[in-house]
């Protein structure tokens, strides 16, 4: 599992995604309180042949900038990941 926001994230090869599909419905338009639901997000690897060290760059490339701006613990939690990696966040443009 990759995050916990609104509803569950993983990481899906993008190369797995139509297989993955079968017996699925897909959903593209959610709100928040909706159902038992999974967001999948498909990276051009697979997340799982990563060591930790790049996982932990994949997880904090896969957010947006406006979602550090949004959420300050956002911005914390992947900073203090990132940080001992010799990387940060910067200041805003």
């Amino acid at each position: 599992m990759l995050a916990d926001r609104a509803h569950p994230s993983f990481a899906l090869p993008l190369q797995c995604y139509e297989e993955f599909l079968i017996g699925k419905e897909v959903v593209r338009e959610v709100g928040r309180k909706d159902g038992p639901l999974t967001r999948i997000e498909l990276w051009p690897f697979n997340p799982g042949d990563l060591s930790p060290d790049q996982f932990v760059l994949a997880i904090a490339l896969s957010y947006l900038p406006h979602e550090y701006r949004m959420d300050e613990r956002l911005a914390i939690a992947v900073e203090s990941l990132l940080c001992p990696l010799g990387f940060t966040l910067g200041e805003e443009p």
